[in-house]
């Protein structure tokens, strides 16, 4: 007696599974069903078919995005797709699972959907060389979808930033070396010749050309920076800003090395001197 009713428990339980499984079925069908294996003491097997089941429409969500080349406007619609079906499963979760000991499992569910929808993104974004303007955009996208959790009682903008934190930095490294392949070739190809700019000058002194085009790689950079910038990241920018004067200054006391006259020298000199009296302190005072 005892086997078959264990028997028809569990052959109850597979036709259950199978239609909570259901990628098409409401709210009100999937808790009816999560319920009903409750009630034959299936909670983790329930979970387990509900949770698989929400991963699978996710991912046919995300499968059935078209992308025309507009990277910023792939990824909005990724992160509302993303974030509202966590959201839905959330609310749905809450509703059918009432033990406390149940919460854990979800939780470790909404983190490796997290971490897949950071794959697709990285894939899109940061894999493909995106200027700064796209990563923030597409950041700002994700944070704005991620804090709607908070609904639910969800707060997980922080694992996002971990989870793009190292994405973040390896993007800031590649612009530094371009930055400071363009200083060295600013101050190397500089003929140490006063320049006076026409009309309103954002460098009033009179120094070389290498020191404006210093000047505007460091505005760039700063714009760049201001757009992603966190408090994680705030050394790091300190860091290679402090590269950026180094390696300008280093560069013009290797050239002042090689034969320049008189009145190059002194062009040279002034130049250092602006960069180190003037130019250093305001960037100092825009970090404080």
């Amino acid at each position: 007696m005892r086997g078959s009713v264990e028997d028809r428990t569990a052959r109850l339980a597979g036709l259950v599974s199978i239609d909570l499984a259901n990628p098409v079925s409401n709210k009100f069908a999937v808790q009816a069903n999560i319920d009903m294996l409750l009630r034959l003491g299936l909670g983790d097997q329930a979970r387990d078919f509900f949770l698989t089941a929400r991963t699978v429409i996710i991912r046919h969500r995300i499968r059935l995005l078209k992308f025309d080349g507009d990277i910023s406007s792939y990824i909005a619609q990724l992160s509302e797709i993303v974030f509202r079906l966590i959201r839905n499963t959330c609310d749905w979760y809450g509703g059918s699972f009432h033990d406390t000991t149940m919460a854990s499992g979800f939780m470790k569910w909404v983190h490796q959907e997290l971490e897949h929808f950071a794959e697709v993104f990285r894939r899109q974004v940061f894999d493909s060389k995106q200027n700064f303007t796209v990563i923030a955009d597409c950041l700002q996208h994700a944070m704005e979808q991620c804090r709607q959790l908070r609904d639910v009682g969800l707060d997980l903008c922080f694992v996002l930033d971990h989870l793009f934190h190292a994405d973040i930095v390896s993007s800031i490294d590649a612009h530094v070396v371009t930055c400071r392949t363009q200083i060295v070739k600013a101050v190397v190809t500089d003929k140490f010749s006063v320049v006076i700019p026409e009309g309103k000058a954002e460098i009033p002194a009179r120094v070389s050309q290498s020191v404006h085009d210093f000047y505007a790689i460091l505005s760039e950079f700063g714009a760049d920076m201001s757009l992603i910038v966190t408090i994680s990241l705030y050394t790091k920018i300190v860091w290679c800003l402090s590269e950026f004067f180094t390696t300008f200054i280093n560069k013009l006391l290797e050239v002042c090395e090689k034969g320049w006259n008189n009145q190059h020298c002194g062009v040279i000199l002034v130049d250092a001197r602006f960069v180190v009296d003037d130019i250093l302190p305001k960037v100092s005072a825009q970090l404080a």
